[in-house]
């Protein structure tokens, strides 16, 4: 798989992430605008309750407050308790709309993943590698707290302090300085600790995808590694990848924690500086600027106000971490995304490709290739059943089982079979009582001639409308059940089934006798060298491929 470099991304400030995070949560942004104002309701409400608990205490300590000739004690009580019941209700309605928009965009990274992945596999006829599938876990997982909390906290982060600066400067301007000046310590600091955050989590996001895909192709491969006697080596390179893990997990978390915990110090020292200014202008210790006309109401309204003005940005600070994370996982999302869908042998791909595609058989017809192993075959009957316009019934050399009974699998191309006819069916095959026999998953407690006959089974069950393709059905089959499945297959070519099939030079005289078309390999072998293809002439005088 190719993936976009780290150093590459931090080079261009990770200007793709970026614009796919924009795409991706391109179909939300109205919910996220509707969380943002109740987010800001939430936060005006929370401002409106502080300034009443400050005039309620300047009120009973009998200090003069604003409006004490037109407002009563209660009816600013009362104020304050509608402030506070506004605020939890927009609290609550917030994060469930934000919570609603994220995950409509995380759909959305999940649907642009799986419309890749189809169009790989379609081209490819190929399935997906574990690394690949574990990158819609925790890559996209990463994304949720970006637009849960990094965004809604970004809005918050300008509107909320700017209107408690106001608010301090009209009370105390020498306070106001004091607010102005620590603000930018922490915006100018979280920008540093962010230059080696999204690298640090960016390669925790591609140590995390390497250990899940190397346990999954560990357990996938438990038994030959048991036959191998290789248990120590496989032990051994998953806690090498355990631990490398582990040691990027915690660079990323001492960033994390570090940071934090100096965001705070700021914060603190910014409060306490205005703390002591605050007590010594109301005890008359300062005689300049606006300390001697401080009253108790201002003063307590400031210190009030003054963590709210600073809970803003140590959020938003806290939340930065998340959008580091967030351009780590759209890294590896987007390189998922366009991976290439072809491999080493393209060429050979595209020349089985090209020549599969200029082929129709017609009703009836049987169209038989034949090559040595390696010669293309069965890239030329992936390449058909992708390019073919009519239904196909498919049987590879690595048969798809499903979890259930044998009659299970062969009703998937046939659902309304019966039982007779899957009896019938399973006998010519040489699978005679298997029909109610459970089978795992890929079929791994069965062998691989079993799970062969079931695929060439279940594909000879198939609608007459369906063109079966059967790559080596022949190579699992007893002489007996080789006879009765070249009968079956003349029974239904004489009723218009059209079949593609893929066979060895040697061993196929029988065939001979029923192809209507004959498609001749000669290649070098599967080392993706071009194939070589030539027309031939078949028994019935027909051109062949």
């Amino acid at each position: 798989m190719s993936r976009r470099p780290v150093h590459q991304a931090k080079r261009n400030g990770y200007a793709a992430e970026q614009h796919y995070l924009a795409a991706i949560g391109h179909a939300a942004r109205h919910l996220r605008w509707q969380g943002n104002a109740w987010q800001l309701l939430g936060s005006f409400a929370l401002i409106a309750q502080l300034v009443s608990a400050a005039w309620l205490l300047g009120w009973l300590a009998q200090s003069p407050v604003p409006g004490e000739e037109i407002l009563s004690g209660w009816t600013v009580f009362v104020v304050g308790g509608c402030a506070l019941l506004i605020r939890l209700l927009a609290q609550e309605r917030s994060d469930a709309v934000h919570t609603s928009a994220s995950l409509k965009t995380i759909q959305k990274a999940r649907e642009r993943l799986f419309n890749a992945w189809q169009v790989r596999c379609e081209r490819s006829a190929r399935a997906l590698s574990a690394k690949s599938a574990q990158v819609a876990l925790e890559p996209v997982d990463a994304l949720l707290n970006y637009f849960t909390r990094y965004l809604p906290l970004r809005t918050a982060m300008f509107v909320v302090p700017f209107v408690i600066f106001v608010i301090v400067l009209l009370h105390d301007w020498v306070a106001a300085i004091f607010l102005a000046l620590a603000a930018p310590l922490i915006p100018i600091f979280m920008a540093l600790v962010g230059m080696g955050a999204e690298r640090l989590n960016t390669r925790y996001m591609e140590r995390l995808q390497h250990l899940s895909a190397l346990f999954i192709d560990r357990l996938r491969n438990l038994s030959l590694i048991f036959l191998l006697r290789k248990e120590q080596a496989a032990t051994r390179q998953i806690a090498q990848a355990s631990d490398a893990f582990r040691q990027t997990q915690m660079k990323t978390l001492r960033v994390a924690f570090l940071s934090s915990a100096v965001l705070e110090f700021f914060a603190a020292v910014a409060i306490a500086a205005l703390a002591i200014y605050i007590g010594f202008a109301l005890l008359g210790y300062l005689t300049w600027g606006p300390a001697p006309d401080l009253s108790l109401f201002s003063g307590i309204l400031i210190l009030m106000l003054a963590p709210e003005f600073f809970q803003p940005l140590r959020q938003f600070a806290h939340a930065y971490h998340d959008r580091a994370a967030a351009l780590g996982g759209a890294s590896l999302l987007l390189a998922e995304e366009h991976a290439p869908a072809q491999s080493a042998s393209s060429q050979r791909d595209d020349a089985a490709g090209s020549s599969s595609r200029d082929i129709t058989p017609p009703s009836g017809s049987f169209v038989l290739l034949e090559g040595p192993s390696g010669s293309g075959k069965t890239t030329w009957l992936h390449q058909f059943a992708l390019n073919s316009q009519v239904p196909i019934a498919l049987q590879r050399q690595t048969p798809w089982i499903v979890s259930g009974t044998v009659a299970d699998n062969l009703r998937l191309y046939q659902p309304s079979a019966s039982e007779h006819e899957i009896d019938t069916m399973l006998q010519n095959v040489g699978l005679d009582g298997f029909a109610h026999i459970e089978v795992s998953e890929q079929g791994r407690n069965i062998s691989g001639g079993e799970a062969k006959r079931i695929a060439i089974a279940r594909c000879l069950l198939a609608p007459m409308s369906y063109t079966i393709v059967l790559d080596e059905p022949f190579a699992a089959l007893d002489t007996q059940s080789a006879e009765r499945v070249l009968q079956l297959i003349q029974q239904r070519m004489s009723k218009g089934q059209t079949f593609v099939i893929a066979a060895h030079k040697t061993g196929i005289a029988d065939l001979h006798g029923l192809a209507t078309e004959r498609i001749t390999f000669a290649g070098s072998g599967p080392s993706g060298h071009e194939v070589e293809m030539h027309f031939t002439e078949d028994a019935h005088g027909h051109n062949a491929v």
